[in-house]
C-alpha cells in the first residue's frame, strides 16, 4: 500500500501519534518491535492472531507478545478464568 494511502486511511492514528511524541520516550515505543513507520498502532481491540486499530484498520500480529500470547488474544478459556479470579479479588 502506498504510503499516501496509508496515511489518508488512517487519520486518528496519525493524531495520536502526533500527540505521542510530545509525551513519551524511547520513539513512542515500549519495546522496538513496536517502532514503526510512519507512526506506532493505537489497537482498540484484538482477537486472536488479529488486532484493529483506532481507524478500524486489521492486522496479523505476527509477534504475539513475544510468545507470551501463544492462544492469541481474548482466548475465551482464558478470559473466563481471569473473569472468574477478578470477581474474587485481585489484591488482598
Amino acid at each position: 500500500m502506498p504510503l499516501e494511502r496509508y496515511l489518508k486511511d488512517r487519520p486518528k492514528l496519525r493524531k495520536l501519534h502526533e500527540q505521542a511524541v510530545k509525551l513519551f520516550v524511547a520513539n513512542v515505543a515500549t519495546h522496538s518491535a513496536r517502532v514503526m513507520e510512519p507512526f506506532r498502532l493505537y489497537v482498540t481491540r484484538a482477537t486472536g492472531s488479529r488486532k484493529w486499530d483506532v481507524d478500524g484498520s486489521e492486522y496479523i500480529d505476527s509477534v504475539m507478545g513475544h510468545g507470551a500470547l501463544v492462544v492469541g488474544h481474548s482466548h475465551p478459556a482464558i478470559a473466563e478464568a481471569l473473569q472468574e479470579q477478578v470477581s474474587k479479588g485481585v489484591l488482598y
